[in-house]
């Protein structure tokens, strides 16, 4: 059996093939299960592709993992693909919020937020708007004070998003608020990952067999 073996550790294109087997053979769930961990070795080693495609591969047989709807996100933006990744952060958001789960999903918009430049005003006035909506109105007013320091060095920008916040929380003085805190500094870079053969050909990354990478719009 090829789970637990050396070879499957040492051979990440395994992952992906044997679970196509356990696809073939009707079982999903195991192939589903072989494919979740060839994405947390992908990724560990750097190979966002792969773990993107993947990822892909799962949600097309499991539509209902919600979790990948996350991992996918945060791949998407490793890989400056903002906009996919902020899709499928909101589906993965929607989902946990229609479990019942809203802190897990409050928790991803947070971290997303703090880190996607170029998405921030649309998924902090929706975080602010979802938070008042559940009495969390100090951690409605956080987001939009966050947002308002990003964006008063425009003018114009700035005027557009005080209405949308007005619109939110008419009450709120996000002009008189306190700028938030400076983001944490970055910790150290992680290791250089190892490369593969055809990368460090100048090639591309290798794909899983019957993986098709998802491209960004």
């Amino acid at each position: 059996e090829l789970e637990g073996t050396p070879e499957l550790d040492e051979d990440l294109a395994l992952f992906n093939r044997v679970g196509d087997l356990y696809q073939k053979s009707g079982n999903v769930q195991g192939a589903v299960d072989m494919w979740e961990r060839g994405v947390s070795h992908y990724a560990d080693g750097g190979f966002h592709n792969n773990a993107i495609a993947l990822c892909n591969k799962i949600l097309r047989n499991a539509p209902g993992r919600t979790q990948t709807y996350l991992t996918l996100a945060k791949l998407m933006l490793k890989r400056g693909f903002v906009a996919e990744a902020k899709q499928n952060l909101l589906e993965y958001a929607e989902r946990m919020k229609k479990a019942g789960q809203l802190e897990a999903a409050f928790k991803a918009l947070r971290e997303f937020a703090d880190l996607a430049s170029g998405a921030t005003e649309e998924l902090r006035l929706l975080l602010a708007e979802q938070l008042k909506a559940a009495g969390l109105e100090d951690q409605a007013r956080e987001q939009l004070a966050k947002l308002y320091h990003e964006t008063k060095g425009d003018a114009r920008r700035s005027r557009a998003t005080m209405e949308k916040m007005k619109a939110i929380d008419p009450g709120y003085d996000a002009a008189g608020a306190p700028a938030p805190p400076a983001p944490h500094a970055p910790g150290p870079r992680p290791p250089v990952r190892r490369r593969a053969p055809a990368e460090a050909a100048g090639g591309e990354e290798p794909r899983p067999p019957g993986a098709v990478q998802r491209r960004a719009e």
